[in-house]
């Protein structure tokens, strides 16, 4: 998956509450549309289902809690 080389831009922040400071564990992230090769040439990244995206990253995040004994799995 990716090219290999190909350098993409991420800015992630973790947040863990709501505007009404209730638990509300999430990120806000800026990613670019694409990445630079060694030459300096942009690469454009095909964009991804958002639906798929939105509702994977959560299960992926709740097993590792779960795999690394931060979070019981019924809380998960």
């Amino acid at each position: 998956m990716g090219e290999p080389g190909l350098s993409v831009g991420i800015v992630a922040s973790i947040q863990t509450h709501g505007s009404l400071a209730n638990w509300h564990p999430h990120l806000h992230l800026l990613v670019t549309d694409g990445g630079f090769r060694a030459d300096g040439t942009f690469v454009p990244l095909p964009l991804h289902d958002v639906t798929t995206l939105t509702e994977a990253f959560p299960r992926a995040v709740l097993r590792l809690f779960v795999r690394r004994e931060l979070m019981d799995v019924e809380t998960a």
